[in-house]
């Protein structure tokens, strides 16, 4: 019976240990505010004064994972995932689309549109070929710019233009 219980309670030991390792290792998403725009399928959608209870960036050493949202001005959610270790210290960079990205991706960009007309899986849009510029990054302020073409993200014919802005601070 001492034994079940010393095992039980190892057992539960490094479980609370592996939680709050894992727990720590999160990082705590930080409000973003300011502006992003962005143009596909014929149509314009403009996000100004991003609410910062819905817009955020996770940084987790150079990663950086941004999520643009605005629900009363777009259908549009925009995320952005930039993993390059350089990036910072570089301040200004820019990507070709999917070149950059061979072999370790660098840059990610898609979005996710509620009102697309598609089945909920092709609701997310994957910017696949194109130039995406970093004009500036510091450790408080992103801005870029898109220019490309995408698709649903199970649609690997059809791609449509893709082009926006994105200027924010963090």
């Amino acid at each position: 019976m001492d034994r079940i219980i010393s095992r039980f309670l190892t057992g539960a030991f490094l479980i609370v240990i592996f939680s709050l390792s894992v727990s720590m290792r999160l990082p705590d998403p930080v409000p973003v505010g300011g502006k992003v725009t962005v143009s596909m399928e014929g149509k314009d959608h403009v996000m100004s004064d991003l609410p910062a209870n819905e817009s955020n960036v996770k940084i987790d050493g150079s990663k950086y994972q941004f999520l643009f949202r605005h629900g009363e001005a777009s259908s549009v959610q925009i995320n952005l995932n930039l993993t390059d270790p350089d990036l910072m210290s570089a301040g200004a960079k820019t990507y070709q689309i999917p070149d950059s990205n061979n072999p370790n991706i660098l840059v990610d960009l898609n979005f996710f549109d509620t009102k697309r007309e598609s089945s909920r899986m092709n609701k997310r849009i994957i910017f696949r070929k194109g130039t995406i510029t970093i004009e500036s990054f510091t450790k408080d302020k992103l801005v870029m710019k898109f220019d490309g073409e995408g698709s649903g993200m199970m649609e690997r014919d059809g791609n449509f233009k893709i082009s926006g802005t994105v200027n924010v601070s963090f």
